[in-house]
């Protein structure tokens, strides 16, 4: 077993080339633990969630925080988030993604004030009577 373990580790240190007296790779580490750890909040999150639709945003969310928290450690290796092409395009789909359920949950929750507003006024929006 501390064999199998030994020759992982050995995996491992060889998958990630990173120097801890280079700033940049220490940072990208450190940006990557903190994004799968975000992801793992809200997977933590998603499996306690109720509500169908938080349930939906915070899987979604869970996946591409620990993709993008990836991303980083392959950054480490490649020196640069813009190479190669697919590193860029996996970060690009990660902020877009991020960008739609923000957006989402923003225009969700405008709509469910506007609608508890209406219902403060006696039905009518802004209090004008009919």
């Amino acid at each position: 077993m501390i064999f199998l373990l030994d020759n992982f580790l050995t995996i491992g240190r060889k998958m990630l080339k990173f120097d801890l007296h280079n700033s940049c790779d220490v940072y990208n580490l450190i940006e990557a633990i903190f994004w799968c750890a975000v992801g793992v909040f809200c997977l933590i999150r998603f499996l306690f969630e109720k509500v169908a639709f938080r349930r939906r945003i915070t899987g979604i969310l869970s996946c591409f925080f620990v993709l993008f928290g990836i991303s980083d450690l392959i950054e480490i290796n490649t020196g640069a988030w813009w190479r190669p092409i697919w590193l860029l395009a996996l970060k690009g789909l990660c902020l877009g993604i991020f960008a739609l359920c923000g957006w989402i949950i923003y225009r969700r929750s405008r709509i469910s004030q506007g609608g508890q507003a209406a219902t403060k006024n006696n039905g009518t929006l802004l209090g004008d009577e009919i």
